[in-house]
């Protein structure tokens, strides 16, 4: 393997391919903050069709010509306001005291250092307060500082979900449409001439791999690390290049950790209704909202519209006496 860093999550592109649309609407809303017009981009689409890499790559040019900076925050690791705005402190390099204070005096400490700052908020659907982009959005009026953000979700109903307030206040809604096979293969393509040596893959591997994404919503993200997983797979038994049989290998591989992960993000909630669906033969809504009792059922609904959004929970349309309905299964095989 000649760079491995490649495959890394973190790994941010010079090029990035087939998001040019992309990458000029959101340049042209960091061109209107730079001249103090508000920032309020909610950026959304399936897993692994360039959201976060675009939002980075974008808002790192920024910094570099206009000077305005910007934090990535994951809401996975950080959703509450008190550990996001600490988060944005520390990354500006603001020293807390070691006494506890609270979020507007956070904030008045990072107006303090930053004038102008952009938040980028990575799988914002798990913010724990659904206020906080809304006090965001009016730090300005509240506390005189020009902060925009870049939210970034995989659930299309995000902004449904969030506070009321908050949709009217959104400047831009871009929506990131699945890769095609022929994209993946492209991007794939140019991953592996960075990262593996000379002669190690070839135009089926490409294929196999593009393919194999293809099938997933045309998530990169899956394809990157199925490629890497069969480069170790190979490496492991000493070969001089990537086979078909280390892509199946590494294929089971990859399919046990993406349900391993889809797991940590869940809440618990969550998670007991995908269990009661799994526990089930095709249950109705009614099924599933009668196994949680005593949660409310119109919890059991936004719940069950969150993990359809996601994917995580298939819903299937049946045609029953009373008409069409609508049956659950858990997406546990891909």
């Amino acid at each position: 393997m000649r760079n491995p860093e490649v495959f890394e999550d973190s790994y941010l592109p010079t090029d990035i391919l087939h998001r040019e649309n992309e990458i000029k609407d959101l340049s042209s809303e960091l061109g209107m903050f730079s001249k103090s017009y508000p920032l309020r981009a909610v950026v959304y689409g399936p897993p692994g069709t360039g959201k976060t890499t675009v939002a980075k790559h974008v808002l790192q040019s920024f910094s570099n010509y206009h000077g305005i900076k910007s934090v990535y925050i994951n809401s996975l690791l950080s959703n509450s306001k008190l550990s996001i705005l600490s988060n944005v402190a520390d990354s500006l390099g603001i020293i807390m005291p070691r006494r506890g204070i609270g979020s507007d005096e956070i904030l008045a400490r990072i107006r303090e250092k930053e004038k102008r700052l952009v938040i980028i908020i990575d799988e914002a659907d798990s913010l724990k307060e659904k206020d906080f982009l809304y006090y965001i959005a009016k730090s300005k009026e509240t506390m005189g500082m020009e902060m925009g953000f870049v939210a970034i979700t995989n659930v299309p109903a995000f902004l449904s979900m969030a506070d009321a307030r908050l949709p009217a206040l959104i400047t831009k809604r871009m929506e990131f449409r699945p890769y095609s096979p022929s994209e993946i293969r492209d991007i794939i393509l140019e991953r592996a001439k960075k990262g593996l040596m000379p002669g190690t893959f070839n135009e089926d591997i490409i294929g196999k791999i593009a393919g194999f994404a293809a099938r997933h919503l045309g998530n990169v993200r899956l394809a990157i690390f199925l490629l890497l997983l069969s480069a170790k797979k190979a490496e492991a038994d000493s070969k001089n290049a990537i086979s078909l049989d280390d892509i199946e290998k590494a294929k089971e591989d990859l399919v046990s950790s993406m349900l391993d992960k889809t797991m940590v993000k869940l809440s618990e909630d969550e998670k007991r209704i995908m269990e009661a669906i799994e526990s089930m033969s095709f249950p109705l809504s009614s099924d599933v909202e009668k196994r949680m009792e005593p949660m409310p059922p119109r919890t059991v609904r936004d719940h069950l519209k969150a993990l359809i959004d996601r994917e995580y929970v298939l819903a299937d349309e049946i045609m029953t006496k009373e008409g069409k309905k609508r049956v659950f299964r858990v997406r546990y095989k891909f």
